[in-house]
């Protein structure tokens, strides 16, 4: 083997790193335990509030210490591997920015009928299309409006330098892009700051490209109110003047603030010294104890002078001893958790003048205290009424600039009262000595204090300083939140109790573990020594996939696990397609080291094209799925790089070190069940097609026609609306339920089924589907619980804990609106339209005909018809799994099998041709489809077996992905065999293809 050194120092490498981030997840783990433990009474009771509040305090601490390096518990729980929030509990929401509070803002608030038509038309468009709303908007408005144009709406005193009447409707609706790109971007701006806030771990939140929405993920939220008000809030936007460190009136209020800290901390100090020696005295109970109690005594005297000592000499509290010397009121962010305790406390308040008021900066500057986290308390003057010197309604406009230095700046623009209030605030800032300040606030926070350098008569300001270009962004996109407010509401929202997230997490790992050993059992079994050397490769890469999840801060969800088992059973292909072609260049009479060589080096070119087709799916999905698509694609990709490092590379690197060091002999792929196997006779699956084909359209209509009549059991995902998860206590019959709960949702769309067992029922309705306000949220589940309270004639509690005979509760729920049920469906659609596009193209560019490329189509569009056929029979037998995201990944992934199957078995027939033989193609193509049906088999069987686990085991939530996997591998090793070979030959119009010769062959 070439390069082995490359290879091995790659994989030490990999396994450093990997070990290097996974290290953070087991310390993480250990501070967690030891909370439970804190927050654990005597009758083992956990107090979660108890535990928080535990963490919170190690919050910015050093929990780990590694190489001389230390980090805090923040700092762990930003490098480990974070669980989704199905494993844990916690709430999803995406958030979209309203456009039309945005177009009535840019219009003035314009009366005009016309125009307030056209944004309510938009809006039903919205519902059926794709397009946004910009452009619904404008289309409504030219349609009911030919004669006019948009700049009439547009043109205003606040938009002056920007359009113009004369402008064209593209130049209107290019600036219209932009401010709703700018909105969306300060929202996210705003709500990135509030949620960094929120005081939870590793909270998530990123911009959705092209959609206008802003996905957030807040592991362990229990209070879904506040969550809401949190992200739903108005931006304040305020400007206060800045009170310096040199106040006379602050510094004496901080003085007589120190000197009380001080006197309290000494205060302290004392009695615990005092009742220490008490508890000595007393403790003195024996004559042999006596002396050596005596003597900690006399060394506790001691220390008690020397501290009082300690004490009298010192001159600061934490408040002074704790700011960094680099600048007044510049603090570690460790230590803010202790300013801010000191400074909640009433006695500290009442020492400081009701006049003035704190703000801490929303982040550090690295500029003030470069390669350290420090962070500036800002004072501020609150004057006697504790209002603001202006507040965000007065900024007209603001833009990023330039300086007269080409340095990012940022121009302001006030409205009229504006500009007057200002010319007052700026001319009596800049005639004090020094020159005073005015700091920008937005939510309580500082985002810049720039010195008023003259009075600004017109409004007209310009904030300069040393910003980065981003840094002049995000303060311009601050200042515009007062001015044009960008109303945000939830389309899609998810709440997962803990105790949900917990019976999650164990259904995956038991999943993962069962698949594990069963892969393990098999490969040994049926390779000998050989799949001993499977198995070592088959836990690097699991370790690898975990590893790597860890460095790219990527979550690991239940569909994640899934992955993982997938990957499992796919990862055994790439080992068995080697050792399969071992064994042949060792029947053709080489020596094991040659057939080594040759079998890893000939199967190389199929394990790669395999692979890489599979990979394709997986980026289709990753790029166009949304939410728990984006997750299990992640896990796929990186579970396909694994197992193709670890099942080439690595095994090899085994192998080739047990043959040389002598143990030739023993190094064995062969076992007593794979001698069993390989007396198989030969089948004739090319005379066996046409009814191949024939099996399979009958299925297909079937299923088919079962939709037309019935229809398919689509999740919220995909026809919005909201579902919640009810436990019980007791056996509650789902169509009972229904009946029950009919009226208290006024007859609108419902449905009630089991979910993982008999107690705990799944809601779906459609009710106030299209009103995705919090007031309806509120509606819809005041209605649930009203009707099971009837119903079942027990009481709601929010407590998991507390659910008897006499009370029930909600674990998780979930709110799809209309208009993202609509994308959702579009975006899926497009990732299965992409993943068979790049699959033709792959194939067309391998094989080098389009005849092998159309087949490989024709096999996976059989699959995904097949798939969807046995979801409307399993219906009809009265099995309903639903239709929604994690169905599409599944449908990708038996896409993306299947493909793999194929692959195979056309390089094999590639192969094959190329020998030149004299036989007729049928033949060619039915002795490729044998020779690699051992492979076929075995991989399908491993990875059946897997997946039944994932079944079993996987929970209610991966049960319809697992059922169309089941059904998904099974098709798909039948489509490879009897449909996409098959359908190249039908094509290519070879004349031999009749029965009587490939029965000849076989024979």
């Amino acid at each position: 083997m070439r390069n082995k050194g490359v290879v091995v120092g790659l994989g030490i490498i990999i396994t450093l790193l990997c070990l290097y981030y996974l290290s953070f997840t087991f310390v993480s783990k250990g501070v967690e335990k030891d909370a439970i433990n804190y927050a654990t009474d005597k009758n083992g009771s956990l107090n979660l509030t108890k535990k928080q509040k535990y963490l919170d305090s190690l919050w910015n601490q050093p929990v780990y210490n590694l190489f001389g390096a230390e980090y805090t518990y923040k700092e762990v729980k930003e490098n480990e591997l974070s669980l989704g929030l199905d494993l844990q509990g916690g709430m999803h929401v995406v958030l979209e920015i309203s456009p039309i509070d945005i177009l009535k803002g840019l219009s003035g608030n314009s009366s005009d009928a016309a125009f307030n038509a056209a944004l309510l038309k938009a809006r039903e468009m919205q519902k059926n299309s794709t397009d946004d709303y910009i452009s619904l908007f404008s289309k409504a408005f030219k349609e009911a409006n030919p004669d006019r144009t948009l700049a009439s709406i547009f043109t205003s005193a606040a938009n002056r330098d920007r359009v113009k009447l004369s402008d064209p409707d593209d130049a209107v609706i290019k600036f219209l892009n932009e401010e709703v790109d700018g909105a969306i971007d300060r929202s996210f701006t705003i709500l990135k700051t509030r949620i960094d806030q929120f005081g939870t771990s590793q909270p998530n939140i990123q911009r959705l490209q092209d959609k206008g929405r802003i996905q957030i993920e807040i592991p362990g939220a229990d209070n879904p109110q506040r969550v809401r008000k949190l992200l739903q809030g108005v931006a304040r936007l305020e400007f206060w003047e800045v009170v310096e460190a040199n106040d006379q009136q602050l510094g004496q209020s901080l003085m007589a603030i120190n000197q009380f800290l001080l006197d309290e901390q000494n205060q302290k100090k004392s009695l615990t010294l005092v009742d220490t020696k008490k508890e000595l005295e007393t403790a003195v109970s024996s004559d042999t104890a006596k002396s050596a109690l005596e003597r900690q005594l006399s060394n506790v005297r001691d220390s008690s002078v020397s501290s009082l000592d300690s004490l009298r000499q010192a001159t600061a509290s934490p408040l002074f001893a704790l700011m960094n010397q680099a600048a007044p009121f510049l603090y570690a962010v460790k230590d803010t958790a202790e300013i801010n305790r000191i400074w909640r406390r009433p006695e500290v308040r009442n020492l400081l003048p009701r006049t003035i008021g704190f703000f801490w900066d929303v982040k550090p500057d690295p500029k003030l205290t470069p390669g350290i986290d420090d962070i500036q308390l800002n004072f501020v003057n609150l004057g006697r009424n504790g209002k603001p010197l202006l507040t965000g309604e007065v900024i007209s406009d603001a833009r990023l600039d330039y300086d007269q230095f080409a340095r990012p700046a940022v121009s302001m623009q006030m409205n009229a009262s504006g500009a007057r209030t200002w010319k007052n605030i700026t001319a009596a800032a800049s005639s004090k000595q020094p020159q005073g300040r005015i700091a920008i606030v937005l939510d309580n926070y500082v985002y810049t204090a720039p010195n008023v350098n003259g009075e600004i008569p017109n409004g007209s300001s310009q904030i300069s300083g040393s910003f980065e270009l981003e840094e002049a962004k995000d303060l311009a996109n601050v200042l515009k939140a007062g001015s044009l407010p960008a109303p945000t509401r939830i389309v899609e929202e998810a709440i997962v109790g803990p105790s949900l997230g917990q019976v999650a997490q164990n259904q995956g790992f038991i999943s993962m573990a069962c698949g594990l050993g069963i892969v393990v059992l098999f490969m040994v079994a049926y390779y000998s020594k050989g799949g001993w050397v499977a198995d070592i490769a088959l836990v690097f890469n699991i370790f690898f996939i975990l590893g790597i999840l860890a460095q790219l801060n990527a979550a690991l969800t239940l569909p994640g696990i899934a992955g993982i088992v997938l990957t499992m059973g796919m990862a055994v292909d790439a080992n068995v397609l080697i050792y399969e072609r071992i064994k042949e260049e060792m029947r053709m009479g080489r020596k094991l080291r040659d057939a080594i060589s040759k079998g890893y080096s000939r199967a190389f070119t199929t394990i790669f094209d395999s692979n890489l087709t599979t990979f394709i799916t997986a980026l289709a999905l990753f790029i166009l799925g949304q939410g728990p698509l984006k997750g299990f694609a992640i896990v796929l990709m990186i579970g396909i790089a694994t197992s193709f490092f670890s099942a080439v590379y690595i095994s090899r690197v085994i192998i080739e070190w047990m043959v040389r060091k002598g143990d030739e002999a023993n190094v064995s792929f062969d076992s007593a069940m794979a001698k069993m196997v390989k007396k198989r006779k030969e089948y004739d699956f090319i005379g066996f097609r046409k009814k191949a084909y024939i099996i399979s359209v009958i299925i297909i209509i079937i299923g088919f026609t079962l939709i037309a009549v019935q229809g398919l059991n689509l999740g919220v995902d995909f026809k919005g609306g909201r579902s919640y998860i009810v436990k019980f206590n007791k056996t509650v019959i789902p169509s009972e339920m229904k009946v029950a709960l009919s009226s208290s949702f006024e007859n609108s769309g419902l449905e009630v089924k089991s979910y993982d067992g008999n107690d705990v029922m799944k809601v779906t309705t459609s009710y106030l589907v299209d009103d995705e306000s919090d007031v309806a949220d509120d509606k819809v589940k005041a209605a649930l619980i009203s009707g099971i309270e009837k119903f079942k004639g027990i009481k709601y509690t929010e407590n998991d804990a507390q659910v008897d005979d006499d009370h029930f509760t909600i674990s998780s729920s979930s709110k799809v609106g209309a208009t993202i049920a609509d994308d959702i469906k579009g975006s899926a659609f497009e990732a299965a339209l992409a993943s068979l596009v790049l699959i033709f193209l792959y194939i067309l560019i391998r094989f080098k005909r389009w005849t092998y490329s159309a087949g490989a189509i024709v096999a996976t569009v059989h699959d995904t018809f097949f798939v969807i056929s046995a979801f409307a029979i399993a219906r009809a037998f009265g099995v309903s799994f639903e239709i929604d995201q994690v169905f599409v990944a599944a449908i990708l992934t038996v896409i993306g099998y299947s493909i793999n199957d194929t692959v195979i078995i056309f390089d094999r027939i590639r192969e094959y041709v190329g020998f030149g033989a004299n036989h007729d193609r049928a033949q060619v193509f039915n002795d490729a489809i044998n020779s690699t049906l051992g492979r076929t088999l075995i991989t399908s069987g491993t990875t059946l077996v897997v997946v039944v686990v994932l079944l079993i085991f996987g929970g209610e939530v991966l049960r319809g992905f697992s059922f169309a996997l089941v059904i998904g591998i099974g098709v798909g090793t039948f489509s490879s065999i009897f449909i996409a070979a098959p359908v190249v030959l039908d094509l290519e119009r070879e004349p031999s293809t009749n029965k009587k010769a490939v029965g000849k062959a076989a024979a």
